[in-house]
């Protein structure tokens, strides 16, 4: 995934995608917390992203991977971020 994809960095992720099926996949480093239940926290907030949001992400798999700033942003914040950043992938795809 990594080398045949597009890499496009946001203020709280680093997302990878390529055309595909709408698939997403989440990497929350031990960079992010040390702790398990801090890094969870970040996956379901990244899992319910993309469960009400699933239009941003067809036709394409995703590859999120948090980076630490994630943990203490807001969710709007997020959200915002990450449409941000599909959009840029989204027009480098087509």
């Amino acid at each position: 995934m990594y080398s045949e994809s597009i890499r496009v960095y946001g203020k709280y992720f680093c997302i990878f995608a390529k055309n595909g099926l709408g698939r997403i996949g989440i990497v929350v480093g031990k960079k992010v917390s040390k702790k398990a239940v801090d890094r969870n926290f970040v996956k379901r907030r990244v899992r319910y992203l993309f469960r009400t949001n699933k239009d941003l992400f067809s036709n394409m798999d995703t590859l999120l991977v948090a980076l630490p700033p994630s943990l203490s942003a807001e969710y709007k914040d997020i959200l915002e971020d990450v449409k941000k950043t599909i959009e840029k992938i989204s027009h480098r795809l087509d």
